[in-house]
């Protein structure tokens, strides 16, 4: 059993309250007390579970202070139950709410008494992995908890640099020695983990999720750095030029900060592509998601949603509801779960429009062409529009003086549809691209 292994290490079990309290500095002040007088900014977990059996209903709470404990009770007993290691602005456990950084967790599937004996071996003895202080028995696999010395805060560059840390200290530790299955599953910040107590999935060979202490000693940044090549590295002290945290923006702006991130508002120059790239990703991933990625599948279809503007959660939810058939069908023995869909749209938020192409194709392993738009190659499909164009004006009235466009359709389209084919590129280049003034991209990619 993978307890006997842990034990064979010197580790101890420990129930959830120990570990939060560790993860989350319970008992110090860090986190918001309910009804505590706002002002001084702090951000709280948020916990989703799910409760009445197929055709039950979702739940979200903060976790409070001095409700902690009573909260986690009450979503131990649920369905089942996740939470990630940021805490949050707010009631949205969004990537755009996110207010710090308490521990990067790993989530290795397919491990078995000989693996765990290896990674910890590794660890412990061989110096190749960095030691975790929580192993977590999950059911199929573990998630290993790099608990921090001092939380970071998330202002966006950070993230960034995060990001990347953990997707190449993934790649170091789930290997073939580490795990059974040689999918390394790549995962965000802000993803979630089975609360400790809680539901494991059905046939795993324990019913709840358990916590082993594996280390008393705090992790950093900088020791985490070590086992990365220095192009991955977090340097927490390199801040991007004209970008703020929530924290710095509600103190400069609080009038934007209500309007849009506590009331929702549009960010101002945001453009939407048309609701046939979402309907392209969802029929892409009804066919040809892999074990391993299905999670990134449904949060790509998201992130597809908000490229599109569609921010009708329970739509997106029920069209990912739909694929569990398909999915379950490549691992039954390792079933994807309505859990798991409600956690994969968390990226559901405007500030995932513009998510880049290539890391998508990293996570879902699903190629996407950078010239091609539904299927068309970028010339042919400016070369459709402009003939389109020509037939609708035979005679070049489309112009009128100084080579105004007559009808403003084709160039509001030949726009968007660039953007939205190539996300990174700027106004500038979108125009020398399509051959039209910079003023014009900008004005056809304001919202409408």
């Amino acid at each position: 059993m993978l307890s006997d292994v842990l034990l064979k290490w010197h580790a101890w079990p420990e129930d959830a309250m120990q570990l939060y309290t560790d993860v989350f500095r319970l008992g110090e002040g860090r986190i918001q007390c309910d009804g505590e007088a706002p002002g001084k900014f702090k951000s709280n977990p948020i916990v989703l579970g799910h409760s009445g059996g197929k055709g039950g209903r979702m739940h979200r709470k903060i976790m409070f202070e001095d409700t902690f404990e009573q909260t986690l009770a009450e979503f131990q007993q649920m369905d089942w139950a996740y939470m990630s290691a940021c805490t949050y602005f707010g009631r949205q456990n969004s990537a755009a709410h996110q207010g710090k950084l308490w521990a990067l967790v790993f989530d290795i599937d397919a491990v078995t008494d000989e693996t765990l004996n290896n990674f910890m071996s590794g660890a412990i003895m061989g110096g190749a992995y960095p030691v975790p202080q929580h192993v977590v028995l999950s059911g199929h696999g573990v998630h290993l908890y790099y608990v921090l010395d001092e939380p970071l805060d998330l202002y966006p560059d950070t993230k960034t640099q995060v990001k990347e840390l953990k997707f190449a200290l993934t790649g170091r530790l789930w290997n073939r020695y580490t795990s059974t299955d040689e999918n390394v599953q790549h995962q965000g910040i802000n993803q979630g983990f089975r609360l400790v107590g809680s539901h494991t999935k059905k046939g795993a060979p324990i019913e709840r999720a358990e916590a082993w202490r594996t280390n008393v000693a705090r992790t950093s940044i900088e020791e985490l750095n070590r086992y990365v090549d220095e192009e991955f590295r977090v340097d927490p002290n390199r801040r991007e030029e004209g970008k703020l945290s929530l924290v710095e923006a509600r103190e400069k702006w609080p009038e934007w900060y209500e309007r849009v991130v506590v009331g929702g508002e549009r960010l101002q120059g945001q453009w939407f592509a048309k609701e046939d790239l979402y309907r392209w990703w969802l029929r892409k991933i009804s066919s040809g998601a892999t074990y391993g990625h299905r999670y990134f599948c449904v949060m790509a279809l998201a992130i597809f949603a908000a490229k599109c503007g569609i921010y009708d959660r329970d739509r997106i939810y029920e069209d990912a509801k739909a694929l569990l058939p398909y999915f379950n069908s490549i691992r039954p023995d390792h079933p994807f779960t309505e859990a798991d869909v409600w956690s994969a749209l968390d990226c559901l938020d405007e500030r995932y429009a513009r998510f880049p192409r290539d890391t998508i194709e990293k996570l879902t392993a699903i190629q996407i062409p950078a010239n091609k738009r539904n299927g068309r190659r970028q010339e042919v499909h400016l070369a459709r529009a402009r003939a389109l164009r020509d037939f609708d004006y035979p005679d070049g009235t489309w112009r009128e003086g100084g080579g105004r466009p007559r009808g403003s359709g084709v160039k509001r389209d030949l726009v968007r549809d660039y953007a939205a084919a190539h996300p990174d590129a700027n106004h500038s280049q979108i125009a020398r691209e399509l051959g039209i003034s910079r003023p014009t991209v900008i004005k056809w990619l304001r919202t409408s």
